[in-house]
């Protein structure tokens, strides 16, 4: 008999670092190329530093990407005190970055032909806020007015596209002085529109969620939660308002994927239960992602 050898394969996995690397470089050439092909040729602004940059560069034909890394640099000694050294590092690596891609995607300014301004606001915003909603979901951003959006969420709990609306109300009043009042709500829409995205890329798809469901089965519905969805489960005491019977509420937080799975279980334990569902703004803990920001 001959003996023969089983080869095994091993499964290639790509270093955490190159992942990271094209997340950066494919994040800032997102926003690079919504800046050329939507914003500049429309006389739209983008929102922080890269507003005031596009502005000037409108008014001065100062170069984009230079204003940028210069306006940015008080910032980054703010925000390395403020929040930590490796969003700030990854900060100053993505505005490099952002500022050479700008330079190199000029070329690509008036490759969209839409005479439709409304829809160029709508496009534009939402690829830039694909851009960076990948940037700050892998603690990173374009610097500026991120920052100090960073700072205030980190600090005081206050969602980032609210803070960037607020601190972009400025530009956008300055963009109706400079130019006219219709630049200035394509702007507007714009802003609006990639600060959404940006906050759905960057919370993700699979969103907590917190469920109360009043039932006569809740032991059976709650093991079958602890088992088929390794979820935990609190029971609480209530009475009905109606009936003053006493009741026994599960509370547990599972994520919007397991939302049909707990649907099936509580229908088969208990089809006559009650099922409250709400979405968490922010959910810490086991077996839950700690998000960094």
């Amino acid at each position: 008999m001959i003996a023969t050898k089983q080869l095994t394969h091993k499964k290639f996995k790509v270093p955490p670092v190159l992942i990271h690397v094209g997340i950066q470089v494919g994040a800032n050439l997102i926003c690079a190329i919504a800046f050329n092909m939507f914003y500049i040729p429309n006389h739209f602004l983008s929102g922080g530093l890269s507003g005031i940059s596009i502005l000037l560069e409108y008014l001065f034909q100062i170069p984009t990407a230079i204003t940028i890394f210069v306006l940015n640099l008080p910032l980054f000694v703010i925000g390395a005190r403020k929040i930590d050294n490796e969003f700030i590092r990854n900060t100053i690596i993505s505005v490099t970055l952002f500022s050479l891609l700008l330079s190199l995607t000029i070329p690509l300014r008036g490759a969209v032909q839409i005479e439709d301004p409304l829809l160029m606001a709508i496009i534009g915003g939402a690829i830039n806020g694909i851009g960076m909603g990948l940037l700050f979901r892998h603690k990173m951003s374009q610097g500026g007015f991120d920052i100090i959006a960073a700072i205030i969420k980190k600090k005081r709990n206050v969602e980032m596209r609210t803070v960037l609306m607020g601190l972009n109300g400025i530009l956008i009043l300055v963009s109706s002085i400079v130019f006219d009042l219709r630049s200035a709500m394509y702007t507007l829409i714009a802003l609006f529109v990639s600060y959404q995205v940006m906050e759905q890329v960057r919370k993700g798809t699979n969103r907590e969620n917190t469920v109360m469901i009043i039932s006569d089965e809740t032991d059976a519905i709650s093991q079958s939660i602890h088992s088929e969805l390794h979820r935990g489960t609190t029971f609480l005491k209530g009475n009905g308002g109606y009936s003053r019977e006493e009741k026994t509420v599960i509370y547990t937080t599972i994520t919007s994927m397991q939302m049909s799975v707990l649907r099936e279980i509580v229908r088969k334990k208990d089809k006559n239960a009650f099922m409250a569902v709400n979405e968490a703004t922010e959910v810490e803990g086991n077996g839950f992602q700690r998000h960094w920001i």
